[in-house]
C-alpha cells in the first residue's frame, strides 16, 4: 500500500488494513501473508508491528556494482 505523504501519519493506513481485514475475515480467509514487505519500509513495519501482526519473514535487497 503506497499512502500520498500529505496524507501519512494521520491513521488512514491502519484504518484501510482494517477495513481489507473485515472484507478478507467475511470471506472466509483467516490469515493473510504480508510477507512482501521490505525491510526499509520502516513505516509499513512499524504499522504491523502496532497492529499486532505477527512478522516472521523480511526481506533484503542487496545491492553490488557489477565490473
Amino acid at each position: 500500500m503506497i499512502m500520498i505523504p500529505d496524507y501519512q501519519n494521520r491513521g488512514i493506513e491502519s484504518l484501510l488494513t482494517m477495513k481489507v481485514g473485515q472484507a478478507i475475515w467475511k470471506k472466509g480467509y483467516h490469515e493473510v501473508d504480508m510477507s512482501l514487505t521490505g525491510e526499509e519500509n520502516e513505516k509499513s513495519t512499524t504499522m504491523q508491528e502496532h497492529l499486532g501482526f505477527k512478522v516472521y519473514r523480511r526481506y533484503r535487497i542487496y545491492q553490488k556494482e557489477l565490473k
